[in-house]
C-alpha cells in the first residue's frame, strides 16, 4: 500500500520513510511514539521557574502545594528533541529545543505532528515565572508573582493570576481574567482582554493591529490615557478631569482620572478600537 505525505502528497518511497522526499516534511505515522516525563523539585518559598519551548509545543502552569514543583512533560517524537529539566537552588529550569534545526522543515513540525513538547507545571502560588513558546499557547492560572510569557505565535491566558505581570505575543489573543496587580501587555497582531484590579504603579496595554477590551473591578485610583491611530474608544467609566481629543488621522484620544490617580494606566491601540468599563 502506498503512503502520501500529509503536507505536499507525493507519493512516499516506502513504509518505513521518515521523510517526504519531495518537500522534506517529517512523516506522521502511527508509530510516532508519545511519552511522558514527569519530576518533582521541592523548592522554598516564591521559587524562580523558567520554561522556554524551542520547539513547537504549549505550555500550561497551574497553582498547587507549597514545597515543590511538579513538571510533566508530554513529548512527541522523543528522539529528535533535547529536553531538559534541571534544579539550581530554587530555581527550575525546563527546556526543550529540536536537535536538528532545518528553516524549510521546522515551519512543517506545526502541522505534521512532528517533534512537540507540551509542558505542564504544577507550581506554589508565590512562583516566579519566565515562560516562552514558539509556536503554542500558554495559560497560567492562579500564580501570584512576577510573571513573564512570550509566544511568537499563539495565545496567551491568565486566569485568577496576581502580581507583577508582563505578556507579549506577536500573533495571538491575549486574555487576562481577574489578574491584579500591575500588567505590561504586548501584542502585535491579536486582541487583548482584561479584566481585574490595577495597583498603583504603571500598567499598559499596547496593541498594534487588535481590539483592547479592559474590565476595572472594584474601586480603583488610576491615570487613565487611551489612544488610537485608527479606531474609536468607548469609556463607560466615569472619569473625572477627563479630555478627548481627536486624533491626527481616524484615531481618538481621552484621558481622565479614576479616584486620586495615584496609578497609571495607558492604552494604545495603533489600528484597533478600545473600549473601558466597570466590572
Amino acid at each position: 500500500m502506498v503512503s502520501y505525505c500529509t503536507y505536499c502528497g507525493a507519493a512516499l518511497p516506502d513504509a518505513e520513510a521518515r521523510y517526504c522526499p519531495r518537500c522534506g516534511a517529517p512523516v506522521l505515522t502511527a508509530t510516532a511514539k508519545r511519552e511522558a516525563y514527569q519530576e518533582t523539585f521541592k523548592v522554598g518559598q516564591r521559587p524562580r521557574i523558567s520554561v522556554k519551548v524551542g520547539t513547537p509545543g504549549s505550555i500550561n502552569v497551574v497553582s498547587g502545594a507549597e514545597g515543590q514543583v511538579a513538571v510533566t512533560a508530554d513529548i512527541t517524537e522523543r528522539g529528535s528533541i533535547d529536553y531538559r529539566a534541571a534544579q539550581e537552588s530554587n530555581l527550575i529550569t525546563v527546556s526543550s529545543r529540536t536537535k536538528t534545526w532545518d528553516p524549510l522543515l521546522w515551519g512543517s513540525y506545526v502541522f505534521s505532528g512532528g517533534p512537540r513538547a507540551n509542558i505542564n507545571v504544577i507550581a506554589p502560588r508565590d512562583a516566579d515565572l519566565d515562560l516562552e513558546t514558539v509556536t503554542d499557547a500558554i495559560s497560567v492560572s492562579g500564580i501570584d508573582g512576577m510573571i513573564s510569557a512570550e509566544s511568537k505565535t499563539s495565545n496567551i491566558r491568565f486566569q485568577n493570576c496576581a502580581g507583577t505581570i508582563a505578556v507579549h505575543t506577536h500573533t495571538g489573543e491575549v486574555n487576562l481574567e481577574n489578574v491584579n496587580g500591575l500588567i505590561d501587555v504586548r501584542d502585535t497582531i491579536g486582541m487583548v482582554n482584561y479584566s481585574g484590579s490595577l495597583a498603583t504603579g504603571s500598567s499598559a496595554i499596547r496593541t498594534t493591529t487588535g481590539d483592547i477590551n479592559v474590565a476595572l473591578k472594584g474601586a480603583q485610583d488610576l491615570f487613565i490615557e487611551a489612544s488610537t491611530t485608527v479606531g474609536h474608544i468607548v469609556s463607560r467609566i466615569d472619569l473625572a478631569e477627563s479630555k478627548y481629543d481627536r486624533g491626527q488621522y481616524i484615531g481618538q484620544h481621552i484621558s481622565g482620572r479614576v479616584g486620586s490617580g495615584r496609578g497609571r494606566l495607558v492604552l494604545d491601540a495603533t489600528t484597533g478600537s478600545i473600549t473601558i468599563v466597570q466590572a
